[in-house]
């Protein structure tokens, strides 16, 4: 496997990883109806903690190099979540 690929694959891990340590943490949702995240602006320092808490347990080893790495990928997981679900949002609106 050539190494872009291999990068490429870490970062898609790292970036599950992260967004599963947000839905943990309740700082995410998540809309099963369309598989989508979604952030309402709230503190994201719960999914920090709880990945936190995780990284020193050793669950996230092989994952995360450091936990500098891995709140790193916690916030642009979060970032790049919408606000809200806009499916759901607009067949509410309807």
């Amino acid at each position: 496997m050539g190494q872009q690929k291999h990068a490429m694959m870490k970062a898609e891990d790292q970036e599950a990883v992260a967004l599963g340590i947000a839905r943990r943490a309740g700082v995410v949702d998540y809309c099963e109806h369309h598989g989508v995240h979604s952030h309402d602006g709230d503190d994201i320092q719960p999914a920090y903690m709880l990945g936190n808490s995780m990284f020193s347990d050793g669950e996230l080893d092989g994952i995360f190099d450091d936990r500098r790495e891995m709140t790193d990928a916690i916030k642009a997981a979060v970032e790049s979540c919408m606000p809200e679900c806009y499916s759901c949002q607009k067949l509410e609106d309807d």
